[in-house]
């Protein structure tokens, strides 16, 4: 069975499905940016599309970073939807023990001392079918650097249910960081050419802790714009994030400091950037001594052709509340 929106990793939070996220405009480009590159939705649509495209891309998170140089080897894929499949087999036998043992195997990887050498196909497969059986696909460690990650029944149930995994067609040309500056010091380094970017960076302003927890700050996202309009090689941006907040009884967005940042990194660029509001992300559940917060997501193109135009923001219904919309 395979899925009608290809990625490494399914589900993933804050993916961006290309039919809503349009960032290649089709313009001429001689390489694809990601600084954080996460599930590969955006990369696995341009493989189908664009196949000549180089791709250069990086991710702190060392599971997903394995996946995606498993996907880019062809043994490395054989051998690691084997054993997903094999492990599969496993899960069907008793879910609660092969989870266990999944959760055990990534906080093992998750230790810098264990990453140096690692087996290259247990890794991917890991931080597949966890993904797979998580709530969200959330696998990240908490503040305390423990992954305490549960089974959700209702992930394992579709799971059960026929699922199957399917690499999606690789890159002819792909390049891994495990940090953003590789990719901003790479498109540095290379001279006449006019690269693409999309920048999707854990939001600065992150309503849970799936966002929190990743890090996100507006610093890091803005350090990555700058550095790649300063590499001038890259001739497309497009961003990701959150421009504005509103409380219960806000009348209006309140924006963030990061929308006059970006204002202020295009004048002294000399560029354009166009601010674009995508409306809510997602809502905080309201408890006990808390307001409901909603946070509105922008994106922020930066040359090429305009793909998206400002869209009225309509405050969302307060009575309404969840936890957060994952892809």
């Amino acid at each position: 069975m395979t899925t009608p929106r290809p990625r490494l990793l399914s589900p993933y939070p804050g993916a961006k499905n290309p039919k809503d996220y349009p960032v290649h405009d089709g313009g001429r480009y001689d390489c694809w940016l990601a600084p954080f590159a996460g599930c590969g939705e955006q990369e696995s649509w341009l493989v189908q599309r664009y196949p000549g495209l180089p791709i250069v891309v990086s991710d702190s998170d060392f599971l997903v970073r394995a996946t995606w140089e498993a996907w880019h080897r062809p043994r490395l894929r054989k051998e690691t939807a084997a054993l997903v499949q094999a492990w599969q087999q496993r899960i069907e036998r008793n879910p609660e023990e092969a989870f266990a043992e999944l959760a055990e195997l990534a906080s093992f990887y998750y230790r810098p001392a264990h990453q140096i050498e690692y087996n290259p196909v247990l890794v991917p497969t890991v931080s597949i079918l966890l993904r797979r059986l998580t709530f969200g696909g959330v696998i990240r460690l908490n503040a305390k650097g423990v992954l305490n990650v549960g089974l959700s029944q209702d992930k394992l149930q579709s799971f059960l249910n026929g699922w199957e995994f399917t690499w999606p067609a690789p890159p002819k040309s792909l390049k891994v960081f495990g940090d953003w500056s590789g990719v901003t010091d790479w498109i540095d380094g290379v001279d006449g050419v006019e690269a693409i970017a999309i920048v999707d960076p854990p939001y600065c302003a992150g309503t849970t802790d799936a966002y929190a927890n990743a890090g996100g700050d507006a610093a890091m996202a803005l350090d990555c714009i700058e550095a790649l309009l300063a590499s001038g090689n890259v001739t497309r941006i497009v961003a990701f994030n959150y421009w504005g907040e509103m409380a219960d009884d806000a009348d209006t967005p309140t924006e963030y400091p990061i929308c006059d940042a970006m204002q202020m990194l295009a004048h002294r660029h000399g560029v354009e950037a166009h601010l674009s509001h995508l409306g809510t992300l997602a809502t905080m559940n309201k408890g006990a001594g808390k307001t409901a917060v909603h946070r509105f997501e922008g994106v922020w193109e930066i040359g090429g052709k305009r793909m998206y135009g400002s869209r009225p923001i309509v405050k969302p219904d307060a009575t309404q509340y969840e936890q957060m919309a994952f892809a």
